[in-house]
């Protein structure tokens, strides 16, 4: 006889209780799957601590719990459905992740857009949604009725609204058609490097990406070799146009495009440039909604919320100094700031954590030193 309630004991929350309907949920193939994916990506391959995977990263008792002390509070009547549809939608919103998580979607799939001469418009909320139909499908019968407003209801708030070595392994998996097939995308996890690993040594389409997997365990992984922030107002001047492996290679010597890896990044508090707080609803004990300005708040609020970053990558170790020369130049023609002290040989200025120091004698390090914090810059959601 299936209980109706299971306690999972979470080391952050404590005990955590889920209902029979959500459990259902959980002991299916598509959910048991991302067991099998790591929820940092390829950072594993570089902090051997960032080993959790997306299995653990439910959100859904954080959301059950929200939801229903607000059904709680004086004047809201308590709808079951809606507690049950906001549940699941943050039980499942993770479905739909590929091997390594975010890199899948966000480096694999464009890159295959650009190999394959077409852009792929896929994210892991659409195999999310995708793995939720063939999850619901699949229970015999369901312990919840999900109507197909309900469905609706829950992809809608799933949505909120490079790998190399997988990338030159496409050409057997073909990728671009298994993100619409729930029957296989089931089956694609993070194992798919044991799976190119393994594979027959006379498979040529996998050659290329069974030596990359190579230099992942033998950790010949790629370097970093610097990095700029780009100024808020030359943003518009400073693109991917205009900054990206191809003019690097042209401002060096016995450089190709393929030696380097260009890394833009977003940083920001997931409303891009715009200010979180903004959009977060405060409430009256009458169940009143107010907007608080920020010197209501805090006076720590940062001057802008979202910077962009550019990271530089070397392929290969031996062009790390002809990039980092390259990339200085074209720095310099960009009227751009980049980091210094990268590279064996120059000094680390730390003037920041000068008593943090204070044993050394001098605040000058040489980067020799401090091997490790170069080795912690590799990209971590690159895997070769």
């Amino acid at each position: 006889m299936f209980q109706e309630e299971k306690l999972i004991n979470d080391p952050i929350h404590g005990y955590m209780t889920f209902e029979k309907w959500a459990v259902e949920f959980i002991d299916t193939n598509e959910f048991q799957r991302l067991r099998d994916i790591k929820q940092l990506g390829a950072s594993y391959y570089v902090f051997p601590g960032a080993c959790h995977n997306r299995f653990e990263h439910r959100t859904a008792h954080l959301a059950y719990t929200l939801t229903k002390k607000l059904y709680e509070q004086k004047g809201i009547s308590k709808k079951d459905k809606d507690l049950e549809c906001v549940t699941l939608a943050a039980l499942c919103h993770d479905l739909g992740h590929g091997p390594f998580s975010h890199v899948f979607d966000n480096e694999v799939i464009p890159q295959l857009g650009k190999v394959l001469n077409h852009e792929i418009k896929w994210k892991h909320e659409n195999g999310s949604e995708m793995m939720l139909d063939h999850l619901y499908e699949s229970l015999e019968p369901p312990s919840i009725d999900l109507t197909t407003d309900d469905l609706k209801f829950i992809k809608a708030l799933i949505r909120g609204d490079r790998t190399d070595a997988l990338v030159k392994a496409n050409s057997k998996y073909h990728f671009e058609d298994i993100i619409y097939d729930s029957e296989e995308y089931i089956k694609l996890n993070d194992s798919i490097l044991y799976e190119i690993e393994y594979s027959d040594p006379k498979c040529k389409e996998l050659e290329d990406s069974r030596n990359i997997v190579k230099r992942i365990r033998q950790r010949k992984l790629y370097k970093f070799v610097n990095e700029c922030l780009i100024p808020k107002d030359k943003e518009k001047d400073i693109t991917k146009e205009n900054l990206n492996e191809r003019e690097i290679a042209s401002c060096g010597k016995d450089l190709k495009e393929e030696d380097i890896i260009v890394d833009w990044q977003d940083f920001n508090y997931a409303k891009g440039e715009n200010n979180p707080v903004e959009d977060v609803k405060f409430y009256k004990k009458n169940l009143e909604v107010i907007k608080l300005k920020p010197d209501e708040i805090s006076y720590l609020f940062p001057k802008q919320y979202e910077e962009k970053i550019v990271r530089i990558y070397a392929r290969y170790p031996e062009k790390i100094a002809l990039i980092h020369e390259a990339f200085q130049i074209l720095a310099k023609r960009r009227n751009l700031t980049i980091n210094k002290g990268f590279l064996p040989g120059e000094k680390v200025d730390f003037l920041d954590v000068n008593c943090a120091l204070e044993n050394f004698g001098d605040n000058q390090i040489n980067a020799d030193s401090v091997e490790n914090f170069g080795d912690n810059q590799i990209k971590s959601n690159v895997v070769q």
